[in-house]
């Protein structure tokens, strides 16, 4: 069990962690407004954004010391409970195991990924020169992955309410 005490938790700004991020010498350059327009959300702080656009590769290659893995384990949750809740609405008769397999086809990668790519997202990562060179930014793993992790930095942004309405509008289509 974990005890969090008072003393232990320190209260830091909230952009405690953001420096400089070094401006991109690439072919795919960091479009915030854009991903901004293409889900139909702006972000309050603009810091979160950059965190979920923030492939790892990016980070180190820059002596960054956060990349967007921690909003993707978040964001991995939040898909999971938004899905949970919209399936389990929509169809009341399915089976508990038709309703996993549902879930499980719309969260996974590749579904992810042709998400991603419905808004763009792929243009507007942070990436290496690594990444870039070897298609990082088409790539679905990638594009799953900051999906998700977008998911979680709305949801710090914002709200869960927030983060449903974007992901069964951008669902929709589909």
């Amino acid at each position: 069990f974990f005890m969090l005490r008072a003393d232990f938790v320190r209260i830091r700004p909230p952009d405690w962690r953001y420096g400089n991020i070094p401006e991109r010498k690439s072919a795919v350059m960091y479009d915030p407004v854009k991903v901004q327009r293409m889900i139909g959300y702006t972000f309050r702080n603009q810091e979160l954004l950059k965190e979920a656009l923030m492939h790892r590769s990016f980070a180190t290659e820059h002596n960054i010391k956060f990349d967007n893995q921690r909003l993707e384990f978040l964001g991995d949750a939040v898909l999971q409970i938004i899905l949970t809740e919209y399936i389990f609405k929509r169809y009341p008769d399915y089976s508990e195991g038709d309703l996993t397999k549902l879930r499980s086809a719309l969260a996974n990668q590749s579904s992810l990924a042709m998400l991603a790519r419905h808004i763009d997202l792929g243009s507007a990562l942070m990436l290496g020169r690594g990444e870039i060179e070897t298609g990082g930014s088409s790539r679905e793993s990638t594009l799953s992955d900051t999906m998700e992790s977008l998911l979680g930095a709305i949801l710090l942004d914002s709200y869960l309410t927030t983060a449903r309405d974007i992901l069964l509008k951008l669902l929709h289509p589909f």
